[in-house]
């Protein structure tokens, strides 16, 4: 519920819809406790969103292309923009809207987060358009990946580039 609290604190400043960030926000981690196994079997069963084979290298995002899934087919979601922001709201994509743009920001700064700096970073982004903010939210990304040895996954690095080619 902190997700959905931010972005939609997010989405009224910056003059996004607040109730498909809302209704996004919602949804996004609606399969976060399903198990790999079966987020996998939704994944592999779907036609909504294109995946590549580094896709199923990255389970953690697994829940949000799959409750864009669910949300779709099950619960009856139709808005593009609400299963596009669910699907892609760790990794993020190049072209994603501003309701995806919300939901990456919030669900990385979500009040339960704690790490060094997070306050600060959450009032810097307040000052910042969304575009801006979310590729601040990126570089973050990047830097926290970093520091444990990992590497972000290839959409993050096309989200970035694009974000830096976009953003004035």
């Amino acid at each position: 519920m902190g997700v959905e609290g931010l972005a939609t604190g997010y989405a009224s400043k910056w003059g996004v819809d607040t109730e498909k960030a809302t209704l996004a926000a919602l949804l996004h981690d609606l399969l976060k406790a399903e198990s790999k196994s079966s987020l996998r079997k939704t994944l592999e069963a779907q036609t909504d969103f294109a995946l590549d084979a580094e896709d199923f290298d990255h389970p953690q995002a697994w829940h949000g292309m799959a409750a864009a899934v669910v949300g779709r087919r099950d619960l009856g979601i139709a808005d593009a923009e609400v299963l596009e922001a669910a699907a892609w709201h760790t990794t993020g994509t190049p072209g994603l809207g501003d309701v995806g743009l919300v939901l990456y920001i919030a669900d990385f700064l979500e009040p339960t987060r704690s790490f060094e700096g997070v306050e600060a970073l959450r009032r810097e982004l307040l000052a910042l358009p969304p575009r801006k903010a979310a590729l601040r939210v990126s570089e973050a990304k990047f830097e926290s990946l970093r520091m444990e040895g990992k590497k972000p996954h290839g959409r993050t690095i096309r989200l970035r580039d694009w974000l830096t080619e976009t953003t004035t």
